[in-house]
């Protein structure tokens, strides 16, 4: 996403709103495990890293505070901080954490809503979200011996449970955040943030064929967990778009495979198509 939107001379001129950020976010409040499973390091812990000969840590991010940089950088300095861990971690707590952001990034009319825009950077602060970090006193060690990588976290649960002993989200704040970002989230994908919305159709105004419904929920079943959601709004939205275009009653069969197809990178397409295959038998009549 930052490679694309780094581009030189490209119309955007850099103008990119970060979708990424916005459903990582929604993950780690509905998820509070996965808090845990980021890749961070206490200041406890810096010396487990040091035995396996790592000796530099970066511990601050150049949009800092200087109220952030110093809390920060004394906690790792003494190795030890008493409190809530997320104030010393790249996690929005807080607006004053960080240095205000560039509000002519946010002033683009000829490229998107404005206020839509302004409201997406409020909806990542989790003032409501505390991770207590006595509660991780050797959490570190379990790691000595177990790989990640040939275990299930499912199975294993560790870092869930860890979550419940140290992670502490405000149910109704972490309720009204979850709103905020949904609706934020639906606003990218469906081009609102753009201010296209009156060339959009609402998911509810061309009902779904029930053998196209069960396609959508097959084919998203096929779609990494990542892109799932972006996939499923991006390709009900273009299915909605081909059923209006033929003056259907509703959604069809068709519709959604050419919408997928449509929305797919043209790299996966080949593999797209051969998932296709197993669940649509007289795909090719979609193609003619």
């Amino acid at each position: 996403l930052v490679s694309h939107a780094s581009q030189a001379n490209h119309i955007s001129k850099g103008f990119c709103p970060d979708y990424c950020i916005l459903h990582c976010t929604k993950i780690k409040i509905s998820q509070p495990e996965e808090i845990i499973k980021s890749r961070w390091i206490r200041p406890e812990d810096t010396a487990v890293y040091e035995e396996v000969g790592i000796s530099s840590f970066k511990i601050i991010e150049r949009f800092d505070s200087t109220d952030t940089l110093a809390k920060t950088s004394a906690a790792y300095a003494a190795r030890r901080y008493d409190g809530n861990l997320a104030d010393i971690l790249n996690i929005k707590t807080r607006p004053e954490k960080q240095l205000p952001p560039d509000i002519s990034y946010f002033l683009q009319p000829d490229l998107a809503d404005v206020g839509r825009l302004r409201e997406m950077e409020e909806t990542l602060y989790l003032t409501d979200q505390y991770i207590d970090n006595r509660a991780l006193d050797g959490f570190i060690d379990f790691f000595r011996t177990k790989h990640c990588y040939s275990s299930s976290c499912a199975e294993c649960g560790y870092c869930a449970e860890a979550a419940r002993k140290a992670v502490r989200i405000d149910s109704i704040g972490a309720e009204r955040s979850l709103r905020r970002l949904e609706a934020k989230l639906d606003d990218l994908v469906s081009s609102r943030l753009f201010d296209l919305q009156t060339t959009l159709r609402h998911e509810n105004d061309i009902p779904w064929d029930k053998d196209a419904r069960t396609l959508f929920h097959r084919i998203l079943g096929s779609v990494p967990e990542a892109f799932r959601e972006v996939a499923g709004r991006a390709a009900s939205a273009h299915a909605r778009t081909l059923a209006a275009s033929r003056g259907a009653g509703e959604i069809e069969e068709g519709d959604l495979v050419r919408a997928f197809l449509s929305i797919t990178p043209s790299e996966f397409q080949p593999e797209l198509l051969e998932d296709l295959r197993f669940m649509v038998p007289d795909l090719d009549k979609y193609f003619e």
